[in-house]
């Protein structure tokens, strides 16, 4: 999402990473799951009035969903952790430590071209170490997205993405340099099935030399699971792992990470929609003990479609 690397505890955070690679990945293969069952990525609930996978169906007949007329999702979220890639970004002392954020983004899905264009920011609202990460280039951070997704064959669907990532109020004198920024093409590749299957693989390119060394390359398989349990709720269950490879072989801190998420999700006929949710993570810490390697946090999104 942001940061690839935690230095030794109490040393700086100097290795940016990928810019809400896994995060972006779950929605995007939820998406995709989403799209295949109800047959359009923008149509929820299905208009065929069939019951969902628990066998719940609806007491009346499924009213006719609203539709789309600009194709413009745009939601706020509010998580007590910010987590990427199995580190949590925004941590004073520990793995465990709760700095909440606001997640604001909006997304608009092009036409019928398969692209989407998205505009993110992560904003810590809490902690007294919120000016500090600001300085340092790793909080108040800004993401520009472009995805396209293309049906192939059989359940098979692909995606490219490319995504802009920027930190515009960093301390040059901190952060090493001003706007630290990075660039990450990724691919990935998705299979519908009972238990539906992803696999991600992007390249964090750190553009200035001061952040160099956050430069990596990030291969990210996800298992999930959507279970419908009426025409407007559903429950998300998703298993994830990832792997780094660093373009600098010494690093050894944060390169394999498991990710667990449960996410609640309200779609309403009106646009509506709103997504509670628990999640957990592990990655490797250098000089860390096992114990304190793992996180737990919480959010909340809601939102609308336009």
């Amino acid at each position: 999402m942001s940061l690839a690397g935690w230095p030794a505890r109490g040393g700086r955070v100097s290795n940016l990473g990928a810019s809400l690679g896994l995060a972006s990945a779950l929605l995007l293969f939820a998406g995709a799951a989403r799209a295949q069952s109800h047959g359009s990525a923008y149509v929820e609930p299905p208009a065929d009035g069939r019951t969902g996978e628990l066998g719940i169906a609806p007491d009346e007949p499924t009213p006719a969903p609203a539709e789309r007329r600009f194709g413009v999702t745009v939601d706020v979220g509010v998580e007590s952790a910010y987590v990427s890639r199995g580190l949590n970004v925004l941590q004073a002392r520990s793995q465990l430590d709760q700095n909440p954020i606001v997640n604001p983004s909006i997304n608009w899905a092009i036409g019928e071209t398969g692209f989407t264009l998205g505009l993110v920011g992560v904003y810590q609202f809490a902690g007294d170490n919120r000016a500090e990460l600001v300085r340092a280039g790793i909080g108040n951070q800004q993401d520009v997205n472009l995805m396209f997704e293309h049906k192939l064959t059989g359940n098979f669907t692909g995606y490219a993405g490319l995504t802009y990532s920027f930190f515009p109020f960093a301390d040059a004198a901190v952060a090493g340099t001003a706007v630290p920024s990075m660039i990450e093409p990724k691919v990935a590749v998705s299979l519908h099935t009972t238990i539906d299957v992803g696999l991600q693989v992007a390249y964090s390119a750190c553009i200035q030399d001061a952040i160099a060394s956050g430069r990596h390359l990030y291969i990210h398989p996800v298992l999930w699971k959507t279970i419908d349990l009426s025409t407007d709720d559903a429950l998300d269950v998703s298993v994830s792992g990832g792997a780094k490879l660093w373009d600098d072989a010494k690093i050894t801190n944060n390169v394999a990470d498991v990710q667990a998420d449960i996410v609640y999700s309200r779609e309403l006929s009106t646009g509506f929609h709103a997504r509670p949710g628990i999640h957990y993570a592990w990655t490797n810490l250098d000089d860390v003990a096992f114990e304190k390697e793992h996180v737990v946090w919480v959010s909340l999104h809601g939102g609308l479609d336009l």
